[in-house]
């Protein structure tokens, strides 16, 4: 998402905007920090298995991967931060996994979950409504380290009032966010 005029600002994968100038703001999450950002703000959500409320899985208060990996899966492609997360449970599993999908559209990902189709892995941002509404279930992940949000900007750049007074309050959007 970016949104033009005097200032600006994005939200992409890893920063990239924030690095090379073409947003005064890049919001994303970063599973490493990159030279030439300078961190604003951070915030973790777990990462867990998102599932409808009928699936066998629904009940759990948490879950593991080789619990999860019974059931068909719905995995995020390897250039997705969730994927990195991921990644040592998938090859770690001894046997071989379910994949009916990997995505890297966040929304496919969802609606294959709130269908039924098969196990997803996210966090609960983005899935506020679906969990609201009750049309899906989120299990935390065991083992896994949370995903990291972040609030960046070029190192050693100034940010006008308007663009600061805006990192401040997606900053406290972001802990709220992590709480719920």
């Amino acid at each position: 998402m970016t949104a033009g005029g005097e200032n600006s600002f994005t939200v992409d994968k890893g920063g990239r905007s924030g690095i090379d100038g073409s947003a005064d703001v890049a919001i994303g999450f970063v599973n490493q920090r990159k030279p030439g950002l300078r961190q604003l703000a951070v915030a973790p959500f777990d990462l867990g298995a998102v599932v409808p409320p009928t699936h066998p899985l629904a009940s759990r208060e948490t879950v593991t991967f080789a619990q999860c990996a019974q059931y068909p899966l719905v995995l995020p492609t390897p250039e997705i931060s969730i994927f990195q997360a991921l990644d040592p449970l998938l090859r770690a599993h001894p046997q071989p996994l379910q994949v009916i999908m990997q995505a890297s559209s966040f929304e496919l990902v969802k609606q294959m979950a709130c269908q039924g189709r098969g196990v997803a892995f996210l966090n609960r941002l983005g899935i506020e409504d679906e969990l609201r509404r009750k049309l899906l279930v989120h299990l935390p992940l065991k083992k896994t380290q949370p995903s990291l949000l972040g609030i960046y900007v070029r190192a050693g750049r100034s940010l006008p009032p308007a663009i600061d007074h805006f990192c401040h309050l997606a900053a406290q959007q972001m802990e709220q966010g992590q709480a719920s």
